[in-house]
């Protein structure tokens, strides 16, 4: 084991002895919360008579609750919207193939900017996937991960046709 593998494991071993010391801490405390509720739950309670007040107006019982039509599914034609997922980079969002990307270094960009950027810094060997994923680790807020991926193979696909509409033109260019 060289000198660095040596630090690493010693700071590992550091930081679970940290860990293993604030567990034993709130475990305590959660003892002493328990403790706290069976003593209060253990403790005789007055009891109260049943009926109302004298003087006091009687209550109606509430009716029984109205039932749901059945109707268009969420999402569907004519239904209620789909509740909006808040987009949160987790675990999924840097993996395997992925660049390292600082959290807010696409922070307040539009998406193709934002991709302009990432090619500029990153290269373009990376999937659409790949880009969406760093794209929302780098700090970018989409409504939603598919409607990057769209927005994201729609920029691929412009600047195709763009490249192709050039190198048409420069091979006319050539030919003449």
């Amino acid at each position: 084991m060289n000198a660095k593998e040596l630090r690493t494991y010693q700071s590992a071993l550091e930081q679970a002895r940290a860990e293993l010391a604030n567990h034993d801490k709130r475990g305590e405390e959660l003892r002493a919360v328990v403790q706290g509720l069976e003593s209060l739950l253990a403790a005789p309670r007055p009891r109260k008579k049943p009926g109302p007040k004298p003087g006091s107006k009687a209550r109606k019982k509430p009716g029984p609750k109205p039932r749901k039509k059945p109707g268009p599914k969420p999402g569907a034609k004519g239904g209620r919207p789909k509740a909006k997922s808040q987009l949160k980079p987790g675990p999924r969002s840097q993996g395997a193939g992925h660049p390292e990307v600082s959290p807010s270094a696409f922070r307040g960009l539009g998406t193709t900017k934002a991709y302009r950027r990432f090619l500029q810094e990153y290269g373009d060997g990376y999937t659409p996937p790949q880009i969406r994923d760093a794209l929302i680790v780098g700090g970018l807020r989409p409504k939603s991960r598919s409607g990057l991926l769209t927005a994201i193979h729609g920029i691929i696909r412009r600047d195709r046709i763009k490249a192709e509409k050039e190198a048409k033109a420069k091979n006319a260019a050539q030919d003449k």
